[in-house]
């Protein structure tokens, strides 16, 4: 078993990014086919009759994507606490970036959820924060060759 400053050393602070980067193309992929092949629940915005969470759990897909944006944002968190310990230059400031982003993107579905999936702008939001989260966790992997 890894110690802990094994765990935020060069190979695995590497490997965690890479998995980032795999989660982010898999909530990608999610994400596409919930826009393109599956109907949203009909939970009318403020509806006291279905909750929102339920919409979640009766749509697999939507599920799925929840359960995966809520690991990248787990994820995503403990990548920044690794890019501080590494005082690489500039690694702090990306894998920030990178954490916001992942943040809007989650809050933005979150909110798009809550609008009975009918808010076009958190969508377009929710898009944005997972571009800039995929760029920032790229230019995070090149900085990390920097590491010791």
């Amino acid at each position: 078993m890894a110690q802990i400053s094994e765990m935020f050393g060069k190979k695995w602070f590497r490997r965690d990014v890479l998995a980032i980067l795999g989660f982010l193309v898999l909530q990608f992929i999610l994400g596409m086919a919930l826009n393109l092949f599956v109907a949203f629940p009909n939970v009318p915005a403020g509806s006291q009759e279905q909750t929102y969470i339920n919409a979640i759990f009766t749509t697999p897909f939507l599920l799925e994507h929840f359960v995966v944006g809520v690991g990248l944002l787990l994820g995503s968190a403990w990548i920044l606490v690794g890019a501080a310990r590494s005082k690489v230059r500039n690694a702090s400031l990306v894998a920030g970036l990178g954490f916001i982003s992942i943040l809007v993107a989650y809050l933005s579905g979150f909110e798009f959820l809550l609008s009975g999936f009918r808010n076009n702008a958190l969508s377009f939001a929710m898009g944005l924060g997972f571009i800039v989260a995929l760029l920032s966790y790229f230019a995070l992997y090149r900085l990390s060759d920097k590491m010791r």
